[in-house]
């Protein structure tokens, strides 16, 4: 059994929100860690160091087709790189490009294939399980789950999986 399932948040969480980073060429440029964040994933790497880190982020600019889902993993890659100088080391990342119809209405998206009856955004956990399972292991594996976070969205996640939340604001 592993200490600690840590799902972290990227964008407010992570880094500083610019809103649909990934949107202009110079975005490595408009990348800063958020100290906070980084002092408290090393804390808890000290207190649980027996844990799996992930990252979680909805990444809607894709559906809105500000960016695509290269650039997604081109910043994720590079706030990864910029961790790790901070001894930060998180292997798995995973986002929902995704949008639900509902959501898509709310801002006014046009259909695209990005847009689902359901969608993969967080709070749904099922991205987050899925690849749990494909790594295999299942919520109940970890003694401890914790979501940090930034928003509503992080915060109903951390209820979907019965795991504590930390709001990093």
């Amino acid at each position: 059994m592993a200490d600690c399932l840590l799902v972290i948040d990227r964008d407010g969480t992570l880094i500083e929100n610019e809103g649909y980073l990934g949107r202009e060429n110079n975005w490595k440029t408009k990348i800063k860690l958020i100290n906070k964040t980084v002092f408290l994933i090393n804390s808890l790497d000290i207190l649980f160091p027996n844990n799996l880190k992930i990252v979680f982020s909805n990444q809607t600019g894709v559906a809105l087709r500000y960016f695509s889902e290269q650039r997604v993993e081109e910043i994720n890659n590079h706030v990864k790189l910029l961790l790790q100088k901070e001894n930060i080391d998180i292997k798995h990342w995973i986002y929902s490009p995704e949008a639900d119809y509902a959501y898509a209405k709310q801002k006014k998206i046009k259909p695209n294939r990005y847009i689902k009856p359901v969608s993969t955004r967080k709070p749904n956990p099922q991205l987050l399980l899925n690849l749990l399972k494909n790594l295999n292991y299942s919520l109940s594996y970890f003694k401890k789950r914790v979501v940090i976070g930034d928003s509503e969205d992080d915060e109903l996640l951390s209820k979907n999986i019965d795991a504590d939340y930390i709001n990093i604001c």
